[in-house]
């Protein structure tokens, strides 16, 4: 048996690699730790696998394996390794679509970032137009998902010279609705002022009796590139973003508290500060401070946040 299993493997192999034109494996490995003033302290190796084939000349398949390990608090699930990414995508007509399971994050991403199960259409180059419809793949992600279904249509363009982008966002989560938009104007060489509103309405317009608008604010220097050893970056950044005005943000691996908050203390606001270097072609490391407080309550979180992020 173990010979036949062995045969089998090594067709299988041939087969891959007589095919390997059609088939790209890619991976990226991040080690972080995060020191918070509260309890939350850990450190994390997460592994992702990349594996995208060819179908047709139109038509690619795209899958990714992702491990998450707890390297300072052991847990039972550790050793699990999970399919959060399995899409295809293609043209259709002039749209370019992606259906299946997907990270959906637009932007800066602090709005939403959350893996779906949805379809996903793209037109356009000069204004690119995007339309998104799915579901929460883990309803754990997002506070109340459960089978709720979400829907997004933005528009990316150029305004003499200048990056603009408006965001239309619904979730069927406590009918919430948010208006996103945002621009980056370029200060100097290298230096970028980045600026985005978000005004966000739920079933009785006053969702956890909290305010509607937010906004965030960032100024950025230059950025460490993966490709290009030596380069870096660095950045200011003040939140401000009541519970209506995000689903699901990105700062939710950095600062734990994010999604309670909004179900108790109506969201967030505060500051970051940070840094990125490329130490050598493929490894990029950062660091970050965060002081983020609720913004009705007395709850706040202080975190440094640190990594090194290998890319193959």
């Amino acid at each position: 048996e173990f010979a036949d299993e062995l045969d089998t493997l090594g067709v299988r192999v041939a087969k891959l690699e007589k095919g390997a034109d059609a088939v790209k494996i890619t991976g990226q490995i991040r080690a972080s730790y995060r020191d918070a003033s509260g309890s939350n302290d850990y450190s994390r190796l997460r592994t992702r696998l990349f594996v995208k084939g060819a179908i047709n000349d139109d038509w690619t398949y795209t899958a990714r394996l992702q491990n998450d390990r707890d390297i300072t608090n052991q847990g039972a699930d550790e050793d699990k390794l999970d399919l959060n990414w399995a899409f295809v995508e293609g043209k259709i007509g002039g749209t370019k679509a992606t259906l299946g399971r997907q990270n959906f994050a637009l932007n800066t991403k602090l709005v939403l970032d959350c893996e779906f199960d949805a379809a996903k259409f793209v037109y356009g180059k000069d204004v690119k137009v995007t339309a998104f419809a799915g579901k929460a793949s883990n309803a754990a992600d997002i506070t109340g998902a459960s089978d709720d279904r979400f829907y997004a249509v933005d528009v990316n363009t150029k305004v003499a010279g200048i990056p603009v982008y408006a965001t239309y966002y619904k979730a069927d989560v406590n009918d919430k609705e948010i208006y996103n938009v945002g621009l980056t104007l370029p200060v100097a060489e290298k230096l970028n002022l980045k600026a985005e509103w978000m005004h966000g309405d739920s079933e009785d317009k006053d969702y956890k009796n909290g305010d509607s608008n937010g906004y965030v604010a960032s100024l950025v220097y230059g950025g460490a590139k993966a490709a290009t050893p030596g380069s870096y970056g660095v950045w200011a950044t003040y939140y401000d973003q009541p519970a209506n005005a995000y689903i699901k943000s990105t700062l939710n691996t950095q600062m734990v508290y994010l999604q309670d908050w909004q179900e108790d203390g109506d969201g967030y606001e505060g500051f970051e500060i940070g840094a990125n270097y490329a130490l050598a072609k493929n490894i990029v490391a950062a660091v970050r401070y965060f002081d983020i407080e609720q913004r009705e309550g007395t709850e706040s979180e202080e975190v440094l946040w640190s990594e090194v992020v290998f890319t193959f």
